[in-house]
């Protein structure tokens, strides 16, 4: 029994390390369209606020580093958009309405280097 507590702790503990190692990514969604656009951000047992976002408008939201999946969904006058892609992999996500329809661009942005 005393095994098995001692098991049970340690699964405690690595569990609690690895959640607080997961820092955010940051992911920024920039409304390139003419219109406001609520965009949510979903994953597997989560998600965060939907936001609004007015033509032109950008937000920078965390999205945790652990996932390697996530789902863009984009309302408001254009049809409806759905994007699933990788967080680890896109830094930016541009919103346009084509042909009446939603695209989402996505990019990854690099930090400007370093001058000397």
């Amino acid at each position: 029994m005393k095994k098995l507590g001692a098991t049970l702790v340690l699964m405690l503990l690595f569990a609690f390390a690895s959640s607080a190692g997961a820092a955010d990514r940051q992911l920024t969604v920039v409304n390139d369209s003419a219109a406001t656009v609520t965009v949510s951000i979903l994953w597997s047992g989560g998600g965060l606020d939907p936001v609004k976002l007015e033509p032109g408008e950008r937000e920078s939201v965390g999205v945790p580093s652990n996932l390697d999946s996530v789902k863009a969904m984009i309302t408001g006058r254009c049809r409806e958009a759905r994007e699933t892609f990788n967080p680890q992999r896109v830094t930016l996500a541009t919103i346009r309405c084509q042909d009446n329809a939603y695209r989402v661009l996505l990019a990854v942005t690099k930090p400007a280097a370093p001058s000397d």
